[in-house]
């Protein structure tokens, strides 16, 4: 499934544009601030139901509009068609649509449009806190793996109900917890062996395609699953006592933690920013390859900023690696001169200038 047309309005500086895409690679160049970011934003927009770059929907809209609207034909390679479509108001919800039919939720926004976004905040994987190597993993199971969703949604009520009664006046014995315990235990447990499943697959991959960007080096992983070598149960009754003090839960999956070494180090102390960025896309490429294989139709790749940090070899590697995923890349840049990596593949460029797109 590839998308085909764009309809954008009132985005940010993007007040009205119309573009067609190429299905296979579509370059967009411009000065900082031209609003070529704004396109990658668009997208994600309809492949997530959230914006990359706020973490509320209202700044999207334009300054002088009271609303942003968006609106997307995909078609696959049988020719089967899709649309797509959000409208947000400023005073009001996100509308999202797929054939002109309600959607309750953006995880069948998600499902619709599978995407792999790397731009400058994909750096957090190295740099942030666990909360954002949890939420890798659990990005790649949602498209991998269906009983992943409906298990954290699961886990996610109960711990909330539990740290609810933790947070209650109520004296609570340790016996109170007793149900919540037992549930979140075995929930827990399943969401952990899923996760643990997913790495294995996952890392040889990452493992593949780091090797063809940077020097040999041993690249090791440590999976901290949030708890002891105990089971879950045992844990959560041990820790009962705590959790009451500080009136949350302090053990769980939702405590994990995924450690990368590189010879021994912490990523992030061995490896200059361009390496660091090379490492950084290597995982997400892994984890969109098994996204789109997954998906049996593909998806797409949006990276802002490529040559960003690299020089002109490394962004060959990284550009001819993209090509091999058989995704839909939309790629931005300073200058037209990144189409010079693009050499001999099948594109589409444009050129953004103060909010407008034109095709070149």
């Amino acid at each position: 499934m590839y998308l085909r047309q764009l309809f954008l309005k009132d985005l940010r500086n993007l007040t009205a544009e119309k573009l067609t895409l190429h299905p296979c690679c579509n370059l967009f160049y411009g000065d900082n601030g031209s609003g070529k970011t704004s396109i990658l934003e668009a997208v994600y927009l309809l492949g997530r139901g959230r914006s990359f770059r706020s973490s509320q929907l209202t700044p999207v809209i334009n300054l002088d509009a009271q609303n942003f609207s968006l609106h997307a034909k995909l078609e696959n390679a049988s020719g089967l068609q899709m649309s797509l479509g959000l409208d947000k108001p400023k005073d009001g919800r996100l509308k999202m649509k797929r054939d002109g039919e309600d959607l309750r939720s953006s995880a069948e926004l998600v499902r619709s449009l599978p995407l792999q976004l790397i731009n400058s905040d994909s750096f957090l994987l190295l740099q942030g806190g666990p909360s954002e190597r949890r939420e890798f993993i659990d990005e790649g199971l949602f498209h991998v793996e269906h009983a992943f969703f409906p298990l954290w949604q699961r886990f996610k009520r109960i711990l909330d109900q539990r740290n609810a009664a933790l947070k209650s006046r109520k004296f609570l014995k340790p016996e109170d917890l007793r149900a919540w315990d037992l549930e979140l235990a075995a929930v827990g447990e399943d969401i952990t062996e899923l996760r643990l499943a997913y790495l294995h697959c996952l890392l040889p991959l990452f493992k593949d395609l780091l090797a063809r960007f940077l020097p040999p080096m041993k690249v090791t992983w440590l999976y901290d699953k949030g708890w002891g070598d105990s089971s879950l149960e045992e844990a959560l009754a041990q820790s009962v006592y705590q959790d009451r003090i500080r009136q949350r839960t302090h053990v769980g999956p939702h405590r994990a933690e995924l450690q990368l070494l590189v010879d021994g180090v912490a990523v992030k102390d061995r490896l200059s920013r361009g390496q660091s960025k090379l490492f950084v896309s290597a995982l997400l490429m892994a984890r969109a390859r098994l996204m789109f294989q997954a998906n049996n139709e593909g998806g797409m790749v949006l990276m802002d900023d490529l040559e960003a940090e690299l020089d002109s070899h490394a962004s060959r590697l990284l550009t001819h690696e993209l090509l091999s995923l058989g995704a839909q890349l939309l790629l931005t840049g300073i200058t037209p001169a990144l189409s010079q990596i693009l050499e001999g593949s099948s594109y589409q460029m444009f050129h953004v200038e103060q909010g407008r797109v034109l095709e070149v």
